[in-house]
């Protein structure tokens, strides 16, 4: 087993907002929680050190977002598509959103994937999301 996977030693699942095919972008009102499991325990690593600064919204409760990078190897996932903002990823009871996929090779293949992402969360009275 190679140093990086050694390094994946958390499991997360993949979910899919894509349930009709016909559909244009495959985005529908469903809740996040309510998408379809499209790959279960893939090894995965979480960095909790935020991209950039978190960022705050003006909506009541007041809310944030924190950015998170996820990687990964490829998962194969059970309706074909590739990782996408289509799709979240359920880990440790946390959802995270997808922002973007980025795919970083070794030689001329894949190795594996930083997914860039992003949680909400909601902030307490006193918290400056900063």
């Amino acid at each position: 087993m190679s140093l990086f996977d050694q390094l994946l030693f958390e499991r997360c699942s993949i979910l899919s907002n894509d349930s009709d095919p016909e559909s244009i972008d495959g985005q529908e009102s469903r809740q996040v929680p309510d998408w379809d499991v499209v790959a279960e325990d893939v090894p995965c690593r979480i960095d909790t050190n935020a991209i950039g600064r978190a960022e705050e919204t003006d909506v009541e409760p007041r809310v944030g977002l924190l950015r998170r990078l996820i990687y990964m190897r490829s998962p194969v996932l059970s309706n074909g598509q590739a990782l996408n903002p289509h799709h979240a990823i359920l880990a440790n009871g946390v959802y995270y959103d997808i922002v973007d996929t980025k795919p970083t090779k070794d030689a001329n293949s894949l190795h594996h994937l930083e997914v860039e992402c992003k949680q909400l969360i909601t902030l307490e009275q006193g918290e400056s999301g900063s």
